[in-house]
């Protein structure tokens, strides 16, 4: 049976029907990011679930860049398009049906995570990597992954080969471009919580970005 999608006559902000409609054209990245940001600040709650349900699951936009929900390889800040902020129930919303769409995957996910924290508590550290390659494989990258790379590292760390595979995949992350989400998730893993190293790499982080938005600004 064929799904049928919101249609964008349905919604009842005239300006938010012309914003969609924008978006149907296939133009440059920078125009997008521009048409929904727009779209964010618009969106009443009465068309927010409409807007998140056209966004997310129509045909008619999947030409728009989102990021995808289950990434190949980490996304770091650096290529990273943040939007403006939106309403709370808005953005509430939007999780919702992202949550709903991946449901049944997404409980996979969890019953796979506690196979991996399982292991994670053991003391066998090949048993721990096993079980993180098979995350990535089904569900790919993200934070949580991020976090039981780092942890494995320091609980396994003394294995070469747990060590070599942690250190591979952590620089997917950027801890050699000293990212500082990744710095932070390896340091806090230490033995010994560094707040001084942690405060320091927090301090270049915002000094770096603060030159970057002045000079594009």
């Amino acid at each position: 049976m064929n799904r049928q999608f919101v249609s964008i006559n349905s919604l009842k902000g005239l300006k938010i029907r012309g914003l969609l409609r924008g978006l149907l054209n296939r133009g440059e990245t920078r125009s997008y990011v521009k048409t929904l940001n727009n779209l964010r600040a618009a969106t009443s709650p009465g068309d927010a679930e409409k807007v998140a349900e056209l966004l997310i699951n129509s045909p008619l936009f999947s030409h728009l860049s989102f990021p995808t929900d289950f990434p190949s390889r980490p996304t770091t800040t650096r290529d990273f398009t943040r939007l403006s902020d939106q309403s709370l129930e808005a953005e509430l919303t939007y999780q919702c049906i992202r949550i709903k769409k991946h449901s049944s995957r997404l409980v996979e996910a969890l019953d796979d995570l506690q196979q991996l924290n399982e292991a994670m508590l053991s003391q066998d550290g090949t048993a721990a990597i096993d079980s993180i390659k098979r995350f990535i494989q089904r569900y790919g990258y993200s934070n949580v992954i991020l976090l039981k790379l780092a942890c494995a590292l320091a609980r396994f760390g003394t294995d070469a080969d747990v060590a070599s595979y942690c250190n591979e995949e952590l620089e997917k992350y950027g801890t050699t471009r000293r990212y500082v989400i990744a710095l932070a998730a390896v340091d806090m893993m230490d033995e010994v919580y560094p707040f001084i190293t942690l405060r320091k790499t927090f301090w270049i982080f915002w000094i770096r970005d603060r030159i970057v938005l002045h000079h594009t600004t």
